[in-house]
């Protein structure tokens, strides 16, 4: 049984699921190079299908997500476009059960709702056998619970306004809501909010109303931020942020006690949008009474397209639940490593290439205090880099946090960078039991690692296990054993406005363009011939 899944919101994404198992997928900003890029190509849909080993007449069923509800004013904002000019032609029949497209007709469905195909991918993959999931964004949010002999039953819709209003916060701010959900996080712990303000009354109220009432509260407790000549007001990120987590802790609290009424283990799944504010997640669960967390590394839209595949088989076919790794859940169907020779030879009038054979001589590169591309197998699913798409550093220099951001990144100076520690040292540094995909915060206990520490005292870690990422874990253990520090300081591997690289040659074009100290593949390093950035 070949699923293909599309998905037509921003975050565009195809994945196919032959019989349970993800045999291709799809992120389309990495191959076409556009934020946040809507729906899927042509080409996006022969990459999926080749992954897969299919033609598209071998496909069984293709699934259709959010083809004509969702569209983020943002794209054109972002683009001048709304980019549906780049989709494949395709036409449905009166019945929307058929699909022609690129030449075959094929059997198909237009899926209603949004939140299910979260849901469905954070509680499938998870390792429970029952809980609730949440899937929350700024459209709302929605609960399934689940069991062996109840598989993922819709529980409530949820109206939640914390949600817009985070978005309107957001677009205030950085003038997009789409792409500033996640600086108005990493800025709200600058701000100050002193005075006691009512959230539960926001909470009934318009997404506008409420957003005024904040913004005034925020005008009366300025701290004032300055980015690039702009002066960020960080009271009103940081009201923001509680506000959301003030209307998430209701809902969980709530969830909890709807978990014990239908006999659901306590384990709560979240995923949606929101899911990617580690902050919220942390805080909220924490104080919810459940007892166990999980969140897919592709809490956002670009998750759907596997969440639908896996529903169908898990949920309408009726086939039972399967237990699976986090690697599976962690990195994407292509690997490109049988490449990178091609790609240096492409480049070499630019690059001075050498080869590396011990793990140590890259952690001495660190250790000196160099950062580094690091590239290895296929990407990762989702937006954090989890050790195949990273940029590193040595997480103890009080000064890579500002280096990073102002010559490699370009972005704003208050946001923070996550580190990726070795599993057996976690609690060394934060009590916490387990974050594989970088979507949970603690609080820093040790105090020799400031370049990962944001000013809350916070930080997001990836716990690294050697089954998940075998290479990655000897590099950490490696600048462990020479510099007595179980982690390194690892953000994902783009510029600035642009999705994470996907090829050798994405990832060649991003070090010569930026401050890069060099790039490491497998068995090579390579560096700028001239020394000089961007020549």
């Amino acid at each position: 049984m070949n699923v293909l899944s599309i998905n037509f919101n921003h975050d565009g994404s195809a994945a196919i699921v032959r019989d349970g198992i993800i045999t291709g997928y799809v992120n389309t900003e990495r191959f076409s190079r556009v934020k946040k890029h809507p729906g899927i190509r042509e080409v996006d849909l022969a990459e999926v299908l080749d992954q897969s080993n299919l033609a598209l007449r071998d496909v069984n069923l293709v699934q259709l997500l959010n083809l004509n509800t969702i569209d983020s004013p943002d794209i054109p904002l972002l683009h001048g476009s709304d980019l549906k000019e780049t989709w494949p032609d395709f036409w449905l029949n009166g019945s929307f059960n058929q699909i022609r497209l690129v030449g075959e007709t094929l059997k198909c469905e237009v899926l209603p709702g949004h939140h299910k195909y979260h849901a469905a991918l954070a509680a499938l993959f998870s390792p429970f056998e029952s809980g609730v999931s949440l899937a929350v964004d700024p459209v709302g949010a929605e609960s399934y619970f689940f069991s062996p002999e109840a598989p993922l039953v819709r529980g409530k819709q949820i109206p939640m306004v914390s949600t817009r209003v985070y978005v309107l916060a957001s677009g205030e701010l950085f003038g997009s809501g789409l792409l500033g959900a996640g600086k108005l996080m990493g800025l709200a712990p600058y701000g100050k909010a002193s005075a006691v303000m009512d959230y539960s009354a926001l909470a009934k109220m318009g997404p506008r109303e409420a957003f005024n009432r904040l913004r005034e509260a925020a005008a009366r407790e300025m701290e004032i931020v300055w980015e690039n000549g702009n002066a960020l007001n960080a009271s009103l990120a940081l009201r923001a942020q509680q506000f959301l987590e003030h209307e998430l802790s209701v809902v969980l609290h709530n969830l909890r006690e709807e978990c014990l009424e239908r006999h659901f283990d306590l384990n709560l799944c979240l995923s949606g949008g929101t899911a990617l504010n580690s902050t919220a997640n942390e805080r909220c669960f924490s104080t919810s009474g459940f007892e166990k967390l999980y969140l897919h590394p592709a809490c956002g839209d670009d998750g759907m397209a596997i969440g639908a595949g896996l529903w169908h088989w898990h949920v309408k076919l009726q086939q039972p639940k399967a237990k699976r790794c986090n690697r599976e859940a962690m990195y994407s169907c292509r690997g490109y490593d049988h490449l990178v020779e091609s790609a240096l030879e492409n480049y070499s009038d630019r690059l001075k290439i050498s080869e590396w054979r011990e793990h140590l001589e890259i952690a001495s590169l660190l250790n000196d205090g160099q950062v580094i591309g690091w590239f290895q197998g296929p990407s990762e699913i989702g937006p954090r880099a989890l050790g195949n798409r990273s940029i590193l550093a040595d997480p103890r220099r009080a000064n890579m946090k500002e280096y990073i951001n102002s010559k490699i990144k370009c972005r704003e100076g208050f946001r923070p960078f996550a580190p990726s520690i070795l599993f057996g040292h976690l609690n060394q540094y934060f009590d916490i039991s387990e974050s594989p995909f970088m979507l949970r915060i603690a609080p820093v206990k040790q105090a020799n690692v400031p370049g990962i520490t944001h000013v809350d005292g916070t930080s997001r870690p990836q716990s690294v296990r050697r089954e998940d990422n075998p290479n990655y874990y000897d590099l950490i253990a490696s600048f462990n054993q020479s510099t007595g520090v179980p982690l390194i300081l690892n953000t994902s591997f783009n510029g600035r406005g642009e999705p994470i690289v996907e090829t050798p040659g994405d990832a060649i074009e991003c070090m010569l363009k930026t401050g890069l100290d060099a790039l490491v593949f497998p068995k090579f390093i390579a560096r700028r011939a001239s020394g000089n950035v961007g020549l």
